[in-house]
């Protein structure tokens, strides 16, 4: 791992048992040593002690089996509301997602074991079915689309998806 990344094993501060160098260690000092380009869109929040330590239990704990909770909500209205805007739900709900994540930023970022990276632009994956199986297209920059427009772009996804015509990035 540390030669795919690029990282010089001798200049790491071990924190695994007994001295050894872990998986996380040398990932940190690849994202460390690979900042964001200038301009790129992320922030970097450099994690403090108390935040890696939660970092780490977080990550012990996904290895515990998960509980999923199911509530019951009345949608007629939203039901009425994208019927008047003749689009199935999904638009509806990734517009809503998107709000959320302006509202909540760190809903949008991901954990390196040095910093925390919230990312700026929402872009929203759609899971599509397809002959191939499931491939997952991405609607770039959904924070700044409305609800019509993400109803385009999912659908345009979903149609380049079951044409085989997606490109590597768009997935």
């Amino acid at each position: 791992l540390a030669k795919d990344l690029g990282v010089d094993l001798s200049a790491l501060t071990a924190s695994g048992p007994e001295g050894r160098i872990t998986s996380e260690d040398v990932r940190g000092a690849a994202a460390a040593t690979h900042p964001p380009a200038p301009g790129a869109d992320v922030e970097r929040i450099e994690l403090s002690p108390v935040r890696r330590t939660i970092a780490k239990r977080l990550e012990q704990a996904a290895a515990v089996p998960h509980v999923t909770t199911f509530r019951t909500v009345d949608c007629s209205h939203l039901e009425a509301f994208r019927q008047e805007l003749d689009t199935s739900p999904l638009p509806v709900l990734v517009a809503a997602l998107c709000r959320t994540i302006d509202a909540h930023p760190l809903l949008n970022a991901g954990w390196t074991s040095e910093a925390i990276l919230v990312h700026r632009a929402i872009h929203v994956g759609v899971a599509v079915d397809t002959d191939r199986g499931l491939l997952v297209p991405v609607l770039r920059d959904a924070g700044r689309l409305g609800i019509a427009e993400i109803a385009s772009g999912v659908r345009t996804l979903a149609e380049a998806a079951r044409a085989n015509v997606l490109k590597p990035d768009d997935l």
